[in-house]
């Protein structure tokens, strides 16, 4: 138990015994529903210790080298795709844009000067022909009129082709002060930045690290006797993340093959939705693989767990040795899941014991009890389960 947790209880027993002392009488009794803590047979899980990694994480760079102008996000910000993180001085990234497009106006306008010297080369060919064939000219005249023709239309395809060259050089000249704003790949959150503004950046250099966290995956090491379990039809595999009090039965999952040497422990790839956030990298996790062997389990309802900063408990009725009963409570140790009821570890709690499962939200440790279905509960708890291992996990 923490010293917080400990230290409230403590709180608690001493409240109770200021009213005994203020009053003449205890703390009135709490009103509750107990379910009994049985044995039962269960397939058990092995646990594989991992932690949650980013799905996708992406390190957002310069593409051109400038002067950072501006970071718009820090730390834990959230951002969606395609959102403006960061720009740099774009100044001189717009000058060669202008240099570019003057360039390219000039080019466009050498070609319709040379459409139009095409064009008369034309005329004087046609205008030398027609002379020829009445009988005045020479053949050399034609042929320079076809050598003027010639030199037209080739200057007009090389200034054509510069025109060319200039769009390029234009285009590349606008996508590089597009390369000045650097945007977010995908919806996430910023977990680093490593730039600022008036800080200089060359190609390539970070400006921040983004995670997405939609979709996150736990890696777990599973041993290899288990592996056969996760491969096939009806194969399953959980995942509890202790610090949240979750279990969540995965539906997609992926054995890397290829284990370690020495532990002979695979990697499993396990992906889980995250539309809350709820999952952060860096997180640890325990991977539940079925092992295909019954072993009697104790267990109690759900409804029963409890959890404060030194972990989980549950709250029990036991005698005050007044004929009644008052709440007691027990650290316990979760395994798995099993339906509507939660495997633990035996210790403090004996099998039997009534657990309170509706009316513990605000309890205090030595709270009188009113327990409405007592009689319910304990004849319920000699009966055993009547489910299969396989139903019951």
């Amino acid at each position: 138990m923490s010293l917080s947790a400990a230290a409230r209880w403590a709180a608690f027993g001493l409240l109770a015994l200021c009213t005994v002392g203020a009053f003449g009488q205890g703390p009135p009794p709490a009103t509750v529903r107990v379910d009994i803590a049985r044995s039962e047979p269960l397939e058990t899980w092995r646990e594989s210790t991992g932690e949650i990694r980013a799905a996708r994480r992406s390190v957002l760079a310069a593409e051109e080298e400038g002067l950072v102008f501006e970071v718009l996000v820090r730390e834990g910000d959230r951002v969606e795709a395609g959102e403006v993180i960061a720009r740099l001085d774009a100044t001189r990234a717009e000058r060669e844009v202008r240099r570019a497009e003057a360039v390219l106006a000039a080019a466009r306008a050498s070609v319709a000067e040379r459409e139009a010297l095409l064009d008369n080369a034309r005329r004087d060919l046609e205008r030398v022909q027609q002379t020829f064939d009445r009988g005045g000219g020479n053949e050399r005249e034609i042929d320079s009129a076809r050598t003027s023709l010639s030199a037209a239309e080739a200057r007009l395809a090389a200034t054509r082709a510069e025109v060319e060259l200039n769009e390029v050089l234009l285009d590349l000249a606008r996508e590089r002060v597009d390369d000045m704003i650097i945007r977010a790949p995908f919806a996430g959150r910023v977990v680093s930045r490593t730039a600022e503004a008036g800080q200089w950046l060359g190609a390539g250099d970070s400006v921040v690290e983004v995670v997405s966290l939609s979709t996150v995956e736990a890696w777990v090491d599973v041993p290899e006797r288990l592996i056969d379990r996760l491969t096939g039809p009806g194969a399953r595999v959980r995942v509890r993340v202790p610090a949240l009090g979750d279990e969540v039965d995965a539906a997609r999952f992926t054995v890397v093959p290829d284990a370690d040497p020495r532990s002979r422990l695979f990697p499993v790839r396990i992906v889980l939705e995250n539309a809350e956030e709820r999952y952060r990298p860096g997180m640890s996790v325990l991977g539940l693989t079925p092992t295909g062997v019954t072993e009697e389990t104790l267990t109690v309802h759900k409804d029963a767990m409890l959890r404060d900063d030194a972990g989980e408990f549950v709250y029990f009725a036991a005698p005050n040795g007044q004929g009644g009963y008052q709440a007691v409570p027990a650290r316990i140790t979760r395994l798995f899941a099993a339906g509507e009821r939660v495997a633990i570890r035996a210790g403090a709690l004996p099998p039997g014991s009534m657990v309170v499962i509706e009316g513990n939200e605000r309890m205090f440790p030595t709270q009188p009890l009113n327990i409405l279905n007592q009689n319910e509960a304990s004849q319920s708890g000699g009966m055993a389960a009547e489910r299969s291992p396989s139903e019951g996990a």
